[in-house]
């Protein structure tokens, strides 16, 4: 159970969602291609989740590049190592009701399955 809020304001947690989740650094190249691969393609569902990696600066920084990108939040780099063992970003997971189906190294590929 963990609780994340979007930029906006609003609190949410991984147990409640069903979609992918993409978690990016600001300052991760691989991470900035990956969003503009997916940004070009105009096939971003709807339902994706994008996790910046450290403070609300750093999603407010992504929403102001990508303002078609509406579920940006945030999450400090030390709590996410540390309740999900994530640290190499991209990252991505694609879950159902909170569980967890596939998960990894995110590539537009794998995001935008068909």
């Amino acid at each position: 159970e963990q609780d994340l809020e979007y930029v906006n304001g609003k609190k949410f947690q991984l147990s409640e969602l069903t979609g992918t989740i993409i978690f990016v650094e600001e300052q991760c190249m691989t991470c900035q291609m990956l969003v503009k691969d997916i940004d070009a393609s105009g096939r971003k569902d709807e339902n994706m989740v994008t996790i910046l990696v450290g403070e609300k600066e750093h999603a407010i920084n992504f929403i102001q590049k990508y303002p078609s990108w509406n579920k940006i939040a945030f999450w400090k780099n030390e709590e996410l190592q540390k309740k999900l063992n994530i640290s190499a970003f991209p990252f991505y997971m694609t879950l159902n009701k909170g569980v967890v189906k596939e998960k990894g190294f995110a590539s537009v590929k794998k995001i935008l399955k068909d």
